[in-house]
């Protein structure tokens, strides 16, 4: 099998960090006091014997900053550096779009064009998806991953871009009209990758190792296109396991254009240089990356060739995250600072938090930090706040939220999660305290009673998404037994049957491993529990004139109203 070379690392430092020389403008990264300081809070949280992270900084079209913690791989104890080669997973979109971006310019690509003009093969919804709605994430294609889910595939699998191709063929319906909705859709960017091929003759991989990485240098970066070929001194990822042992998590799927961009810190870090000052044919792709798409209701969409716009620590920020088996990856523009910072883990671990002890220590160089928090200080809750808060709510395509009153204020649980505190905020809103989690706004009539709850979440790019109250169900046991069953999907060709069991409902398909949990939200409506709550979402029981089951629906935020009729 092929073998890709890559650079070795050099040298190491005590503490587990290691200190490299800059990748751009010359500059040598010199170990000072901030460097010291982020040693002794990035370096303790990874050991010296287990997987850990590289960090990387630009400002002022410097490096000022190249850190690496821990291990790339455990079984060779080859250590995390700046120059070892991660899959950074979603990260690998923007590079898909600007690559869609170039091809715009030379009039190869239209983005107002149906899909179906380059991709024949893309079922006729009724509806025009058209190649922006695509890079925007408004096309309402189904997202790639749960689709898999659902058709009996685990994450591990072997999957590839045929089996993509495959399934999208076989859709009947998208989850919205495009354009008048927000769903990230990694589905959207796998066929990204091949309209780029469609319309310019070269593999994504080709085309972008020719136009993008060549051009700035970013010699250690490539599309993995075959999960088979050897990288050398690539990282593995881990994940913790229930008895605190570390073990590998496996990554084996060859799909480009939503993922498997391999790359290095230093090669981001000449990428997000080039962003901060473009030049050259990219920059007229780079000028228009950040624009806002509207949708049909007039509604401002931040999110654009694969990027995110929000804010860290006070600063406007945009970049984008990436997460596959025990990778966690995130690049960050810092305008207002002229700075970028790039973080890649293969612990599992949270690259934005990483990110933000970077920003409090280096930045600004010299000045003071911008006024704003990312969130506003917790209050008591009192019986004047917590009023009509009480209960269980609901938003289309979500699981029902339960908020509970306990001694020390007011709790929040799922199907997918137990019982956290809520912690209310001097602004009125109140979240559990996640690390740059969600946060509710709450409507309240003109008795100060709590009527409607609105979702904000850094991941919705602008869009709030509203809660309504709803009286929870509680099915009898004759009740569960009418949707005892096989249920087939006609989209996925997988059949999924259901049981009772301890009286609860649980379904398996032939390939499960464990059986889903459901959860009875609201009348005839069921949520996942556990781990299949963010892939299968809630469980719609669907009925004829006469009340009789005749179908189920998965529906989740990603992949909605997936119908599996009885059989």
């Amino acid at each position: 099998m092929p073998i890709v070379d890559r650079r070795s690392f050099l040298g190491s430092a005590g503490g587990g960090a290691m200190v490299l020389s800059a990748s751009g403008a010359g500059a040598a990264v010199l170990r000072d006091d901030r460097a010291a300081r982020l040693d002794a809070v990035l370096g303790a949280a990874v050991s010296t014997n287990g997987p850990g992270m590289a960090v990387g900084m630009v400002q002022g079209g410097k490096t000022v900053l190249l850190r690496g913690y821990g291990l790339a791989d455990m079984e060779s104890g080859a250590p995390f550096t700046t120059r070892t080669p991660v899959c950074v997973a979603s990260v690998s979109k923007q590079f898909t779009a600007f690559a869609i971006g170039l091809l715009v310019d030379e009039g190869k690509v239209d983005l107002s064009a149906d899909v179906r003009a380059y991709l024949p093969w893309v079922p006729d919804f009724g509806t025009t998806i058209r190649v922006g709605h695509m890079i925007h994430h408004v096309s309402g294609l189904r997202d790639q991953w749960n689709l898999f889910i659902i058709a009996g595939k685990q994450m591990e699998d072997l999957l590839d871009r045929g089996q993509v191709i495959a399934a999208v063929k076989r859709q009947r319906a998208l989850n919205f009209p495009p354009g008048s909705d927000f769903a990230y859709s990694n589905t959207a960017y796998t066929l990204l990758a091949e309209i780029v091929e469609a319309a310019s003759g070269k593999s994504l991989r080709a085309f972008a190792a020719e136009r993008i990485f060549a051009p700035l240098g970013m010699t250690a970066s490539f599309f993995d296109t075959d999960t088979h070929d050897i990288v050398r001194d690539r990282a593995a990822s881990y994940e913790k396991r229930d008895d605190g042992r570390w073990g590998r998590s496996i990554l084996s799927h060859s799909i480009v254009g939503s993922t498997n961009l391999v790359t290095t810190v230093e090669d981001l870090l000449k990428w997000q240089g080039f962003i901060l000052s473009p030049s050259g044919p990219l920059k007229t792709v780079a000028d228009r990356a950040l624009d806002p798409v509207i949708l049909s209701d007039g509604t401002p969409v931040k999110y654009g060739y694969g990027l995110y716009r929000g804010k860290v620590a006070g600063f406007d920020v945009f970049g984008h995250g990436g997460s596959v088996a025990g990778f966690r990856t995130n690049v960050m523009w810092i305008p207002g600072a002229d700075a970028a910072i790039v973080a890649l883990r293969n612990d599992s671990g949270n690259a934005v938090e990483a990110m933000t002890k970077i920003v409090d220590i280096y930045l600004p160089a010299g000045g003071a930090k911008p006024a704003a928090a990312a969130r506003h200080a917790p209050i008591a809750w009192t019986a004047t706040t917590m009023n009509g808060l009480v209960g269980q709510w609901l938003a289309p395509n979500r699981i029902v939220l339960t908020i509970a009153e306990t001694p020390s204020g007011l709790s929040l649980a799922t199907a997918a999660a137990p019982p956290k505190a809520i912690i209310l905020r001097d602004d009125g809103t109140f979240d559990t305290g996640a690390f740059r989690g969600t946060c509710y706004r709450v409507v309240r009539d003109a008795a100060g009673r709590a009527i409607q709850l609105y979702e904000d979440n850094a991941y919705a790019q602008g869009i709030s998404r509203p809660y309504h109250r709803v009286t929870a169900a509680t099915p009898a046991a004759a009740q569960l037994a009418e949707i005892v069953g096989a249920y087939q999907s006609k989209e996925l060709d997988i059949i999924h049957r259901f049981t009772v069991e301890g009286g609860r409902l649980v379904s398996r398909d032939i390939w499960s491993t464990e059986p889903v949990v459901w959860q009875p939200s609201i009348t005839d409506r069921f949520d996942a529990c556990g781990k299949w709550a963010d892939w299968l979402g809630n469980l719609d029981v669907i009925r004829d004139t006469a009340g009789r089951v005749v179908a189920v629906a998965f529906s989740s935020v990603r992949a909605r109203n997936i119908r599996l009729d009885r059989i």
